[in-house]
């Protein structure tokens, strides 16, 4: 019997089945979040720290850190408040406390 072709199993079909959603999602879901961004910064709400800005710093660290086959690590180098906030939280002396105990 003959072995059918998968898309994905063929490395061409792996860039694909991971680089097509993030084509037009990741910047679509990015240009949406940044119309919520306040303008008073740092952080997503002003000048202090929350919880949503913890969760799009692990969102952006995660991207920016490269691992993501097909994806490029600046996808969201276009989208300056987004990266403030990334910037921001990666700089609070409290999550710099935190990561250097459990590091």
């Amino acid at each position: 019997m003959a072995r059918r072709f998968s898309p994905i199993s063929s490395s061409c079909g792996r860039w694909r089945s991971r680089a097509a959603p993030a084509t037009p999602s990741i910047p679509q879901w990015a240009t949406h979040t940044e119309k919520h961004i306040s303008d008073d910064g740092p952080f997503f709400a002003g000048p202090k720290l929350h919880v949503v800005d913890l969760k799009l710093h692990m969102i952006v660290r995660w991207f920016a850190g490269g691992k993501l086959d097909h994806i490029s690590a600046d996808i969201f180098k276009p989208f300056p408040k987004l990266t403030r906030v990334y910037e921001a939280v990666d700089a609070h002396e409290a999550v710099k406390s935190w990561r250097a105990k459990t590091a």
